[in-house]
């Protein structure tokens, strides 16, 4: 029975359904994923990542019980998501340090 078979919600994230499906994968978990880890340590970046993987697929257990998953696509929605969230919550930062950077480029 499938029930037993726990190892299904995460591993479901190494196999794709094409290689279109592969590629937008890893492109967008290298853009997001290592701006997010220059600013944040790898593990937190991979905590993220792999919670996000499991949520995904528990939440579509739930809804859609039996729907076939493929694809990282979990992880790489958490991981954005959290790359919005730190822009967001370090806006005002930010935005200082771009400003004055702008003004020295001026200045020069």
């Amino acid at each position: 029975e499938k029930r037993y078979e726990v190892w299904r919600f995460f591993t479901y994230s190494f196999v794709h359904s094409g290689v279109e499906h592969i590629v937008v994968n890893i492109v967008l978990q290298l853009l997001v994923g290592l701006a997010l880890e220059m600013s944040n340590s790898w593990w937190r970046v991979g905590l993220v990542y792999v919670l996000g993987v499991v949520s995904g697929s528990l939440a579509t257990s739930v809804i859609s019980p039996g729907l076939f998953l493929a694809g990282a696509s979990g992880g790489v929605y958490a991981i954005a998501c959290s790359h919005l969230a730190a822009i967001l919550l370090n806006w005002k930062e930010d935005s200082l340090i771009l400003r004055q950077r702008l003004r020295n480029k001026k200045a020069t």
